[in-house]
């Protein structure tokens, strides 16, 4: 299980730090490879942050991952919509340091992706073949 991404949407020095086809690559390359190792894998989508614009930014390369994901076969659990809708989660991250909630928005992430990583061990998706 993997989640990654929402650094790459970070705006410095005039650009986004990693291009969102770039991330996109990158998460392709890593499932390829652990696809020819025989492990399987789940990828859990990039959370939001305190910054509007980096959110928008995150919203197409979570777009992208999770074709990434449909292209290779590969569960895809996207998380950005629904802790964007989530008091819980933005009021942490905004009394935090702008990206990391406290101990009760983890709960939460831990909550949304609990039933999807729960169904890929059941399913067998998980099991090394």
């Amino acid at each position: 299980m993997t989640s990654f991404g929402v650094n790459d949407t970070t705006y410095e020095d005039g650009a986004v730090r990693v291009a969102p086809a770039e991330s996109a690559g990158h998460l392709a390359k890593l499932l390829e490879e652990a696809r020819a190792a025989g492990w399987p894998a789940l990828v859990i989508g990039p959370p939001p942050v305190g910054d509007r614009s980096q959110n928008d930014r995150t919203a197409q390369l979570d777009d992208a991952l999770a074709q990434v994901c449909a292209d290779a076969n590969v569960g895809y659990l996207s998380v950005l919509e629904h802790l964007l809708g989530s008091p819980i989660w933005i009021r942490q991250v905004a009394e935090g340091d702008g990206a990391h909630p406290a101990s009760a928005g983890y709960e939460e992430l831990a909550e949304l992706v609990w039933p999807g990583w729960h169904g890929w061990i059941t399913s067998g998706r998980a099991r090394v073949m």
